[in-house]
């Protein structure tokens, strides 16, 4: 039984050390639709149209989550008619955004929410568009809208980006000094183990340990 507790801890670390971490990461869509309902709307990236109603011309933006928080992303608007622009966009409540208009006509918005939001069809804003006069009444604007995560611009920490090795206070470092400040983190997360844990494990290997050599010796 004791050579089996041992096994059992000796397992018990391997599997902390080398084992993934798992990350909070969100899975989500970008989507456009035509109306408030969001009954019908587009994702992946894919076009649909916007009818001419004046200055009454909108669409709905939003994101459709399947796993984990979303808290920021960012969505790139495409409008594949001159006859129709940006106008100006209103955020839902909850969230805030920067907007960025792009050299090649497309406008960025950068959304974040302090809370974040869950599985699930979230609307997070309304983006009117200006129609040009030159528009007829049946004119149309195709449409597409992108994006990706929204990556805070934080220092890496035992990670390696691009070929450099940055300790725990994301310091740039040798390749020694990494391996050598790094040992009890998860090299593909960054993220550190939980010490205390380990150290417990370390102390229960060690002492089932003695107690087998202990119980030889009375034996012999």
């Amino acid at each position: 039984m004791r050579k089996k507790g041992l096994l059992l801890g000796v397992l018990f670390i391997l599997t902390l050390v080398f084992s993934p971490l798992k990350t909070n990461a969100a899975s989500y869509e970008i989507f456009g639709a035509k109306e408030e309902t969001m009954v019908n709307t587009s994702e992946g990236g894919k076009e649909f149209a916007i009818e001419n109603a004046q200055a009454n011309t909108k669409l709905y933006l939003g994101v459709n989550v399947t796993e984990g928080t979303l808290k920021e992303f960012t969505a790139t608007l495409k409008l594949i008619n001159s006859n129709f622009t940006f106008r100006d966009i209103t955020t839902e409540s909850g969230w805030t955004q920067v907007t960025t208009k792009n050299d090649d006509g497309t406008v960025t918005f950068k959304f974040t929410n302090s809370t974040g939001v869950a599985a699930g069809k979230h609307l997070v804003g309304t983006v009117r568009l200006r129609v040009n006069s030159a528009a007829s009444s049946t004119d149309t604007c195709t449409i597409t809208l992108t994006g990706t995560p929204n990556t805070p611009s934080t220092t890496p920490k035992c990670k390696v980006v691009d070929g450099k090795y940055y300790n725990n206070n994301g310091v740039e470092v040798t390749k020694a000094e990494y391996d050598k400040a790094c040992t009890t983190s998860n090299p593909e997360t960054g993220a550190f183990l939980p010490v205390a844990v380990i150290g417990v494990g370390v102390l229960l290997v060690i002492g089932l340990f003695f107690a087998t050599k202990n119980n030889k010796m009375y034996q012999v």
